[in-house]
């Protein structure tokens, strides 16, 4: 499986979401070394995020980290690969964004070529089937979640999509006799969506943080992460949850996150 991290908070460098702490991505990437990949939000106006990816391990993309190194951000998503589980054709480079969204994905879904590809292909809009790049897991996975998206998204309406796409998938799943597994993070940049589910064992791990003084962050950011990044009070989403968050202007200083069951 892969490892993912995103933050939400005061502007901050990409590179501390990258590198900051005793257990940075970029140190786990010797356990995921099939690629990387990292999208932000830029300080332009523009809603739409920018990203790169590579088929290098993290630790060894210096040059391509050389750019975003040189960018701050309110909202980071990244994600490291680990596919050599997986066939080529389904292997795809995450976050993956549509418009103002950012969509990153960890889990199995079991026997996928044979039970769920043609299943959800099937499923999609002519939109989302024609801009399909890849056959991958999260790909599907995503064009899912953006069918089931209602109106021009909003918090309440990107989790109700990701309960949406869980229903579907949980019924193909079923159908066969067969497990899904979910750890999810969604974001406009506004808003982190957090989703932990299977249908079958435990779904993969999500920690989450409000960063202190002490972190490599800015104080009062929010921080999910599939592995705690640095020393602090990490607590465990709960299995089978979805959980919104938001972070109150600087000024404010105070996150209220909000959870619902899936």
């Amino acid at each position: 499986m892969g490892r993912m991290a995103a933050y939400l908070g005061p502007r901050t460098r990409i590179a501390d979401v990258l590198e900051g702490g005793s257990y940075s991505l970029l140190q786990q990437s010797s356990e995921c070394p099939d690629g990387f990949g990292v999208a932000w939000y830029p300080e332009d106006g523009d809603p739409t995020p920018v990203g790169l990816t590579s088929a290098l391990p993290a630790a060894r993309a210096e040059a391509v980290l050389g750019v975003p190194r040189r960018y701050e951000s309110e909202c980071v998503v990244a994600s490291l690969r680990k596919a050599a589980h997986l066939p080529a054709a389904t292997c795809g480079h995450q976050p993956l964004s549509a418009g103002p969204f950012l969509f990153t994905y960890d889990g199995e879904l079991e026997r996928f070529e044979e039970v769920f590809m043609r299943a959800l292909r099937d499923r999609l809009s002519d939109e989302r089937y024609q801009g399909l790049r890849t056959n991958g897991v999260a790909e599907l996975l995503f064009a899912t979640w953006q069918d089931a998206l209602e109106d021009d998204g909003g918090p309440d309406a990107m989790a109700s999509a990701l309960e949406k796409m869980v229903g579907t998938v949980g019924d193909i799943a079923a159908a066969a006799g067969v497990g899904a597994s979910f750890a999810i993070v969604v974001t406009d940049g506004q808003c982190l969506i957090t989703l932990r589910a299977a249908t079958q064992g435990p779904p993969p791990a999500l920690y989450t943080i409000v960063a202190g003084p002490d972190a490599p962050v800015p104080a009062t950011a929010r921080v999910v992460a599939s592995e705690p990044l640095f020393p602090g009070a990490w607590s465990s989403l709960d299995p089978h949850s979805l959980v919104i968050f938001t972070v109150e202007p600087e000024a404010e200083q105070d996150d209220h996150p909000t959870e619902t069951s899936v």
